[in-house]
Formats: C-alpha cells, structure tokens, sequence
C-alpha cells in the first residue's frame, strides 16, 4: 500500500516546526535572550571590546595608542574578536544571521563598543544603523590646538602627538572654517585655532578631530558670530578681533578686568609699542618645537631674554603687531572686551601672583611705574 500523501506533508510541517523551535533555541543559548533596555553602545572609551568596521579617512595607526584592540575592519575578523572577548558566544551563528538579515553589506563604517549584555540581533543593527561608540571631551577655557592635542594623547584618542596639530593646520580643516562661517578666501587663516569654542563634547572614537573641529564650530557659529554680526564687524576683521580676544583671554581670567586687558593692547598699538605679551612667547614656543624643553621642575615656562629673540610671527615681544593668528580659542567674555575695549590710558600691567589668575592685574600708564609694580609682586 502507498502512504497518504496526508502524512508527508504532517511530517513536513512538524519537521519546520522543530526546525524553528531549534534555531530559536539555538539563538537564545548562544545570545543570552533579548535585552530590555537599547544598549547599543557605550559612551565611554573602553579599552575592551571596541572594534573598529570599515575604512577610515585617517589611518588606523592615527586613530589610538590603544592599538591591539583596533586591528580588525571586517565583519567577520571583528566577530572573531567579539568571540573570543565574550562579547558574542557563536561568530558563525551571528555571520548566518547577518547573511540572512541582511546586514552584511550595510555595515556602516566606524568604531563601536559592545557588551555581553548585547544580542548578536542588537549588535548587527547598531552596526547598521551606524551607532558608534562616543566619548565625552572637555576644551577648557585658555587651551590651544597644541593643549588639545596633549589631552587627546592622553586619553589615548590619538596614536602619537602631533596628530591633532597636522590636522588643525591642514587644508582640509581650513577650508571647513571657510565653508561653516563664510569667511572669504582672502582671510588668512594659519589654523583652526580661535574656531573651536572651548566646551564638554560628544566625540566619535573614529573621528576625535573632525568632530572636534564640527561642534566647536558649531558653537562658534551659536556664540561668537552673533556678536559679530550685533557689532556690524565685516568678516574681513574677525580674525584680528579674535587674536585680541584670544590675548585677552590667555591673560586673564577674571570677566571685570578684560576690558582693561584689551585696552592695553589697543594702546600700545595705536602707539606702534610692540605688544610684548608673555603667552605669545610660550604659543611661539609651542609653534616651533621648543615648549617641552622649556618646561621647568615644576611645568612652567620660565620666560628669559633669550625667548624675546623667537623667530616665530607669533612672539610678540619679537614683532609689532598683533600675532600671526589666535593663540587659544577666546570665550564670549573674552570676545566682547576685544570689541569693547576700556577707554584708558594704560600702556602696562602685571600680575599681581604669577600663575594665579585670580588676583589679577596691576596696571600703569608708564614704565617707570610698571618696574616698581613688578618688584613689588615679587615680593
């Protein structure tokens, strides 16, 4: 007797069905369930379980010093990986599952941090969806490009120092600055230094500088351009405007005194003085290579007669005039003051604590004054 054909298509249907009842315990086993909460990524840098997908505008090698945990671009060497970290319990279950979802031509590039607490489900759509790992990044007030690029190698975001300054000076960052404030190509602009607003920001592992370089103008834009404009200063003069701002800032700290501070620097330029600032000698050390052996014991700059000779358009105990460009990024306050300067007649001042802010300044309208005041505040 033949078998009803009744009883091959009850097999079939009980076999598909043990079929999914096993792939769903198979996915259950290898990827701890599904996960409650939409946990991604991590915002943190964790030395652990990053990965990096894809190619890069910059090299790996100039991404991290952390560089044994960014060695793999492709799905499958980064499931290895995720494997052999924990991270996933079956490379060749989330392989098929991204092979059959889909998902492994639509790997969006970048760097992700994962955890165990991911599914391998959760893991392919962060990747698709390109949600990449961040990490917060402060510029405080009175840092420069080369303070920046410190802290990024610190926090081992770049792989050696220096990189942060190769881009900040680039032609490609340059040319953003033009394109995000439409400054006029007949604007000399040397770095993105005076551009990127000292803030806390959410950076991309992948692209610390760019991003950097984005949101800080971004809060350029928010925050000093306005001023520009309330001002009616044409676009011509903002870079001279933020070089005295940028004095102003590196000179004082306290908001009440910055007026004055800017007043000085337009004296002594309307009298054709050379301006002879002190944070134009350490910026110019800084251009030229010589900060770090200039530090003393204690990681201070002590300024000597020898410094006053920098080559450098930038020192301006060496050259009249204003700097080259900005020596820091200057805040509002800052920005303000420059615009708004103190009418005064005062030509000098000095710290009354060096390397203390706080206290501020002590100003004279000549020098005979201005060496009195000093032997006094070195007491």
């Amino acid at each position: 007797m033949y078998a009803s054909p009744y009883k091959f298509i009850f097999a079939g249907i009980l076999f598909g069905i043990f079929v999914i009842l096993g792939l769903g315990l198979a996915f259950v086993y290898y990827n701890g369930g599904y996960s409650g909460e939409n946990s991604a990524f991590r915002l943190t840098h964790l030395k652990k379980n990053t990965y990096r997908f894809g190619a890069s505008r910059l090299r790996l090698d100039q991404q991290t010093a952390d560089s044994k945990n960014w060695i793999a671009y492709g799905l499958k060497a980064n499931l290895r990986r995720m494997e052999s970290d924990g991270v996933i319990k079956s490379r060749l279950f989330a392989q098929l599952l991204a092979k059959l979802g889909g998902y492994e031509h639509a790997i969006k590039s970048g760097v992700y941090t994962f955890s165990n607490k991911e599914s391998s489900l959760q893991i392919l759509k962060a990747l698709k969806a390109g949600q990449e790992a961040h990490i917060t990044f402060t510029i405080p007030e009175g840092y420069d490009i080369f303070d920046i690029d410190t802290k990024l190698f610190s926090q081992k975001l770049i792989q050696e120092k220096g990189m942060f300054i190769t881009y900040a000076t680039s032609p490609k960052a340059l040319k953003e600055i033009r394109r995000a404030i439409n400054i006029g190509d007949s604007t000399a602009l040397v770095s993105i230094e005076g551009f990127v607003y000292p803030d806390t920001y959410r950076l991309r592992l992948s692209r610390p500088h760019e991003d950097i370089l984005a949101l800080g103008l971004k809060n350029f834009q928010a925050k000093l351009l306005p001023i520009f404009q309330q001002n009616d200063v044409p676009a011509s003069k903002w870079v001279s405007y933020l070089t005295i701002a940028s004095l102003v800032e590196k000179e004082t700290a306290k908001t009440d005194e910055k007026a004055r501070i800017a007043s000085v620097v337009f004296n002594r330029l309307k009298q054709r003085m050379k301006l002879r600032y002190d944070p134009t000698i350490i910026y110019a050390l800084k251009v030229l290579g010589l900060y770090a052996d200039s530090l003393t014991e204690q990681g201070q700059v002590n300024i000597q007669k020898r410094h006053f000779g920098l080559k450098s358009r930038f020192n301006t105990y060496y050259y009249r005039g204003l700097p080259l460009g900005p020596i820091t990024s200057p805040t509002k306050s800052s920005l303000l003051a420059a615009l708004h300067p103190e009418e005064s007649q005062y030509l000098f001042f000095v710290a009354k604590k060096k390397g203390d802010q706080s206290l501020g300044h002590d100003f004279s309208l000549n020098y005979e004054d201005h060496l009195l005041k000093i032997e006094k505040y070195k007491r």
